[in-house]
């Protein structure tokens, strides 16, 4: 059947109320997050984006929350996720504004671009030592 995913403000009590968190700072987001959390909950959501032809953004929020929950935070990961949902023409593209795929793959790209910064800095410290080597095991012979 139809699941009904509008929030009203007695929905968000009864969320509060359910975590057990009635009048704290918990955000819709974070009351989503610990949803979410559930296998059922998730099963719910993605039953009803299939009925919907939207099945890409909870199939795009459970490889977050794996990418998150299991150890799977490696930028290999997060390339697979960006590549297969956010960037533009992805199979399985997201509805995310331009300027939120803009940002995240500007993100993703200076992460890259850093590590990089950091190996070639690496590299260049390396390099005189390597010459010093070089140099002693030369004038030993």
């Amino acid at each position: 059947g139809n699941f009904d995913l509008s929030t009203s403000p007695k929905t968000e009590l009864h969320a509060h109320q359910h975590l057990g968190k009635q009048g704290s700072s918990h955000t819709p987001m974070k009351i989503f997050n610990k949803m979410f959390e559930s296998e059922i909950i998730r099963g719910y959501l993605r039953n009803h984006c299939e009925e919907s032809f939207d099945s890409e953004t909870v199939e795009f929020c459970t490889e977050v929350f794996h990418f998150k929950r299991e150890g799977q935070a490696t930028l290999e990961r997060a390339q697979y996720i960006m590549n297969r949902y956010i960037i533009v023409d992805a199979e399985k593209q997201i509805n995310i504004s331009s300027n939120e795929r803009d940002r995240t793959i500007g993100f993703l790209k200076s992460i890259r671009e850093t590590i990089e910064e950091g190996k070639d800095r690496q590299k260049r410290r390396e390099r005189p030592k390597s010459r010093e080597i070089d140099d002693a095991v030369g004038s030993d012979s």
